[in-house]
């Protein structure tokens, strides 16, 4: 199949994407309100600064209520932020007239941000369970993350309402939630209580790109399953550029989405059924995306180790996991932290 065809299928995938984005619209009011709809989402990226002189980088451009927005990452935090771009510095302060304010590559490389991105490109690449898995240093805690695969079960009610409940004097509690499209629309009330959850201060929520799909075939194996599934038969060539086509669509809807629905999207990304290839890896490093493995998947009976990445589904399609995970929330001496944390490599910290 020549690459004309793979235009054309990749196209049609797009159009069809698009298709169920505006019926869905119009049959769902899943958040409390809109900011306006988003037009031409993009990937891009730009060192820039802030009002404040710090460094960010700009991974999205799109438009909303005719401007041009900037979705940033604080390369040190990690933390995501939106903006007007008119609001952003392309340079930076000249010392004299003759210097033209450029970054340099070297103060954005050793940035936490993207010595993450590096660990997570260069490690071997596995068929499953790719992408950083425990804290790169030594943490004293845990990071939680929820997967939200699409299911037609209510989610894990008595769950997300310890999580908000359980610190109720304190900090909120702090939890991944990978947040699949097809889930989010199809359970609008649970992802809006989420949401008035995370602004009402009772969680605060890293949403996990988790695609817009999530598409899975049970006949399949895992090879040919997930992000690698291909409807047709491709030579080699145009079955990756068909796969990373279509990791950029599911990607990007995904976040639009959260975004429409004033939520922020996080740099983390979760493969579906965690598969992937070096390809999609590599992909996703340039979409500005760090890929999150597992370190405890609970309900397969791993035992989680301080630094660990642990998994549980909040979907209501894995009551094991949530089992053992309802019995962790009860041990009074677990410290859950924020998953910016992995990337901090210094020892000892926090």
């Amino acid at each position: 199949m020549n690459l004309m065809k793979v235009n054309r299928i990749v196209l049609f995938q797009l159009l069809f994407i698009g298709f169920l984005l505006i019926n869905s619209r119009q049959q769902t009011q899943a958040a409390n309100t809109y900011p306006g709809s988003i037009t031409n989402y993009r990937p891009t990226f730009l060192p820039v600064l802030d009002q404040q002189e710090r460094l960010h980088l700009v991974i999205r451009l799109f438009n909303q209520n005719r401007e041009l927005h900037a979705l940033l990452v604080d390369p040190y935090s990690l933390a995501t932020s939106r903006a007007k771009f008119s609001t952003l510095k392309l340079r930076k302060s000249a010392a004299s007239k003759n210097l033209p304010g450029y970054f340099s590559w070297k103060e954005i490389e050793d940035t936490p941000y993207m010595r993450l991105i590096r660990h997570c490109t260069s490690t071997p690449n596995l068929l499953q369970n790719d992408g950083i898995k425990h804290a790169l240093g030594s943490v004293n805690g845990f990071f939680l993350t929820v997967d939200m695969c699409p299911s037609s079960n209510p989610f894990e009610k008595e769950f997300f309402h310890k999580l908000a409940n359980l610190m109720p004097n304190s900090a909120p509690f702090e939890v991944g939630i990978s947040m699949s499209g097809l889930w989010m629309l199809g359970h609008p009330q649970e992802f809006a209580w989420l949401c008035e959850q995370h602004s009402q201060g009772r969680l605060r929520i890293t949403w996990i790109n988790h695609t817009f799909r999530h598409l899975y075939f049970k006949d399949l194996p895992l090879e040919k399953n997930f992000m690698r599934f291909n409807p047709i038969m491709m030579d080699t060539l145009a079955n990756s550029l068909f796969i990373e086509a279509s990791l950029q669509d599911e990607e990007l809807i995904a976040e639009q989405l959260l975004l429409e629905h004033g939520q922020l999207p996080s740099v983390f990304f979760r493969f579906p059924g965690l598969v992937s290839d070096k390809a999609l890896i590599r992909c996703l490093g340039n979409l500005g995306l760090i890929p999150l493995g597992v370190d405890a998947w609970l309900a397969k009976g791993e035992i989680p180790q301080p630094g660990s990445i642990i998994l549980v589904h909040g979907n209501g399609n894995e009551k094991p996991g949530i089992t053992k995970m309802m019995a962790w929330l009860d041990k009074k001496d677990v410290r859950w932290l924020p998953l910016s944390y992995l990337a901090h490599d210094r020892k000892g910290f926090p």
